[in-house]
């Protein structure tokens, strides 16, 4: 039998020769309904179709099936809440006093940082103006004069009143603070009881601190004495005739100061004589023995030695003179006529001298009571190192 069914809402029982109709109860809605036809086959006599309302679901599984449709996202703390304080801590405000004390301490902190600030560009300022004078003293030297000395029979020349009174103190006062906090040890080759104190000038920040203008000094009379003598070495090849080359980037410097309390002392102990007796007079100075003429460069030595020029720059007192010691005497002149030449210490007095060339001798120091301390800058020019210049061993 063939059926067609227009309207879900009517129940159907079919049984043999038999239709029962039930109309839906009024509280259904079709939406809310769900129809399933169940046919049974030929062999059952009874075939039911019947409809039924879908289940309507609890507030706990609406929330379930929500859940699933959005997953929880871990949740990440804002850096900026690491900075807000915490609400439940209370932190006590400040009175006027201590607010007042507060504002002073910023205040006194910002003059200091301009304080410094200042003070630095006033050091940067004078650096750069010492190098450029230099710089000037270097060039207005008689440099061509200066080149063919270094070739002749008397290999040094003499320069007085060099870098002028005011900068020469400078470098003096710098080498007396040095001696003074220790930065210097006793020269034990000039002599035990010679109370000469020596450093290396290397440069650096810390010791740069400590003697600007003496590194200023060497800094600038590097690079320009050496350039301007290879130029007038070029220009003049045919009457100088160095035959070399000098490196203007490079050189040796070291600062040496003479402290005659020192002496005086040392002196005492290895005598047994006072210090009174001592100090009276420079005749009872006399124990150490003369040193011996020599060159700055060793030439019987077979280790390479680049040292060619020697500058010494003299920071005395305007009263030091021959009786204060410290001077040089060169010896001069052919083999035959050999003529000794002393150079007093005599303040911002410059000696350039061959050194390779130059026999010399370094006097001892002594002062006077009323010239206590007396100071040299030493200065070697060294030869430009290059690929022919350099030997090397197979």
């Amino acid at each position: 039998m063939k059926m067609k069914f227009t309207n879900p809402f009517i129940v159907l029982f079919l049984t043999t020769g038999t239709v029962e109709a039930f109309a839906p109860s009024p509280l259904f809605h079709h939406k809310n309904v769900k129809c399933n036809y169940n046919l049974h086959d030929d062999n059952n006599p009874k075939t039911t179709l019947f409809a039924t309302q879908k289940k309507k679901q609890s507030m706990a599984d609406k929330r379930k099936k929500r859940g699933k449709r959005f997953t929880p996202k871990t949740l990440v703390k804002p850096s900026i809440l690491e900075t807000i304080p915490n609400p439940d801590e209370w932190t006590k405000p400040m009175s006027t006093e201590e607010q007042i004390s507060a504002m002073k301490t910023r205040e006194k902190e910002g003059e200091k940082a301009k304080t410094q600030a200042a003070k630095l560009i006033e050091t940067q300022r004078k650096s750069v103006e010492v190098l450029s004078y230099v710089r000037q003293k270097v060039e207005e030297l008689p440099l061509v004069e200066i080149a063919r000395s270094m070739t002749s029979s008397s290999p040094y020349h003499v320069v007085d009143n060099f870098m002028g009174k005011e900068l020469s103190s400078e470098m003096r006062n710098e080498s007396l603070t040095l001696l003074d906090n220790n930065k210097m040890d006793l020269d034990l080759k000039a002599g035990l009881c010679s109370g000469e104190y020596a450093m290396a000038i290397k440069g650096g920040v810390d010791q740069y601190a400590e003697c600007p203008r003496s590194t200023e000094f060497v800094v600038s009379l590097t690079r320009h004495l050496t350039a301007s003598i290879n130029k007038v070495d070029k220009d003049e090849e045919s009457i100088t005739s160095l035959g070399y080359e000098l490196d203007e980037s490079a050189s040796m410097a070291g600062m040496r100061t003479f402290s005659r309390s020192a002496r005086v002392s040392s002196l005492s102990l290895l005598t047994g004589k006072a210090v009174n007796e001592l100090a009276e007079n420079n005749e009872n100075l006399d124990e150490t023995p003369k040193r011996e003429f020599q060159y700055v460069v060793d030439n019987e030595s077979n280790e390479v030695d680049y040292r060619k020029i020697t500058v010494m720059y003299y920071l005395t007192s305007e009263s030091w003179d021959k009786e204060c010691g410290g001077g040089v005497t060169i010896l001069s002149g052919s083999d035959n006529d050999n003529e000794e030449k002393y150079v007093d210490a005599k303040n911002d007095r410059l000696l350039i001298l061959n050194s390779e060339s130059c026999l010399h001798q370094m006097e001892g120091w002594n002062g006077s009571v009323e010239n206590g301390n007396g100071s040299m800058i030493i200065t070697h020019l060294v030869q430009k190192i290059s690929t022919s210049n350099v030997k090397t061993s197979v």
